[in-house]
């Protein structure tokens, strides 16, 4: 018998652990999320993981609470705990992973031994087949050629095609349903300037915000988002970069429609204005947005790190937890893959994993993006490829300018859905009341002219 026939089934049990691991200490977040990535009890090598696995994806999907001790005391009860290594060997795998940052890395690592034993297996019962049965040698071919395709499919997560009837009338049926008003072709609205053009924020659509450091990307996301959950649509903002409390401040001061200095330096503001307090009229308005925000459906949340998976399980709480509609990262440039040599190749991993989770989940995701010295995406173009539509803000780039860094308007560099790329939208930065507004209109500022108190 040769040495090869001798060698162990590819296996990963470290990662196998670790993934058990995280699932035991934050059931709710890695139980689902195995489950949506594809995760089952046949991907374990050792008969103990996939036994463990397998209660706890039962337990979880029949809305059980999972609790490390009662866990161990139902295992007892089913004559299951020593099967799975006794009560010691419970207690080392959810210690195993201190934390567990690398769940998609070590989870994509058990599949991929699944896969080499699921070829091993085809490859030595196709030898014996073709001994046994050499008169065979088509249907062998044929059969062969199905479990391999079957393989692949589960390598890839390739789902079988549609048939061209079924698409049709999927087509046809979508039509009807726009035709007596029960489907909306407007998707969620954002700035109506923008929407003249992109028709507000769709499911399952990537969206790019482009613009230098200070540009004003975050300022356009954030009053997307606080618009959409004053109408009632569910989202999530997650920042990398600014505090909660920071872009809090930003949203009760877009929702007041008030210069953000009268919120973030009152006294200061009013003194500048002739004034030793601001107006009732201003703390009306500030009163007013409060509670609107207060009952709205927002999350605001700055991740514990910048990991990609971190980023992706944040997003997948959100919508499992509050139904998000839309989502913003803030910003692409932050975030750390998990396998690139270079920042390219690190961009291009995180933009194909938002790109898959915004069609995962069917939500709008909005990816915001510094911009290099020539008007790029920094560190590679491929988030630009991958978006539905790209949208970048440009300011006046001539160093020896009077109105250097000043906004010229909006562009719409991309746009797949409606053709709408080329198109100038006339929105400018107003930095005294933190929101974008059209053109060079001021009657809005006018408008909200401050009272005082003397």
């Amino acid at each position: 018998m040769s040495d090869t026939v001798l060698r162990p089934f590819p296996h990963a049990l470290g990662p196998e652990k670790s993934l058990l691991s995280s699932m035991l200490q934050d059931p709710v977040e890695f139980i689902q999320r195995a489950i949506e990535e594809g995760l089952t009890a046949e991907h374990f090598y050792l008969p103990n993981h996939a036994t463990l696995f397998q209660m706890l994806r039962d337990r979880h999907e029949a809305g059980e609470e999972i609790e490390f001790v009662a866990l161990t005391q139902k295992l007892l009860d089913l004559g299951q705990l020593e099967r799975i290594g006794g009560p010691s060997a419970i207690t080392d795998l959810y210690t195993y992973a201190p934390s567990p940052g690398h769940f998609g890395h070590h989870l994509q690592l058990v599949k991929e031994k699944y896969i080499l034993r699921q070829l091993i297996n085809l490859g030595n019962t196709t030898i014996e087949a073709a001994y046994d049965a050499p008169d065979e040698a088509k249907e062998l071919l044929e059969d062969t050629e199905r479990k391999l395709t079957a393989i692949a499919e589960t390598a890839t997560g390739a789902t079988p095609a549609l048939s061209l009837k079924a698409i049709i009338r999927d087509s046809f049926e979508r039509f009807e349903r726009r035709s007596t008003g029960d489907e909306e072709t407007q998707g969620i609205p954002t700035i109506a300037a923008l929407d003249q053009f992109l028709r507000g924020a769709h499911p399952g659509r990537l969206w790019v915000i482009g613009a230098y450091p200070e540009g004003g990307k975050s300022v356009m996301a954030s009053q997307i988002v606080l618009d959409a959950v004053l109408d009632g649509h569910p989202a999530l903002f997650l920042s990398l970069e600014m505090a909660e409390r920071d872009l809090m401040d930003r949203m009760i001061v877009q929702a007041s429609r008030i210069d953000c200095k009268a919120y973030t330096e009152p006294k200061t503001y009013a003194r500048e204005n002739g004034g030793e307090d601001i107006s009732k009229g201003l703390m009306q308005a500030i009163s007013r947005a409060i509670p609107k925000l207060v009952k709205s459906p927002l999350r605001l949340q700055r991740p514990a790190n910048r990991n990609l998976s971190t980023i992706l399980s944040a997003i997948r709480r959100a919508h499992r937890e509050m139904g998000i509609k839309l989502a913003v990262v803030d910003y692409v440039q932050l975030i750390k893959g998990a396998k690139a040599d270079t920042k390219e190749s690190e961009v291009s991993e995180v933009s194909h994993a938002l790109q898959e989770i915004a069609g995962d989940l069917g939500i709008t995701l909005i990816v915001l993006s510094q911009l290099n010295a020539e008007g790029d995406t920094k560190h590679g173009r491929v988030i630009e490829e991958d978006a539905d539509a790209v949208i970048t803000i440009i300011q006046d780039r001539n160093k020896e300018s009077a109105s250097y860094k000043q906004h010229r308007h909006v562009l719409i560099a991309k746009d797949r859905h409606y053709g709408s790329g080329g198109e100038r939208v006339p929105l400018i930065l107003d930095r005294k009341y933190i929101r974008f507004v059209h053109g060079l209109d001021e009657t809005e500022g006018a408008a909200r002219k401050p009272k005082f108190t003397r």
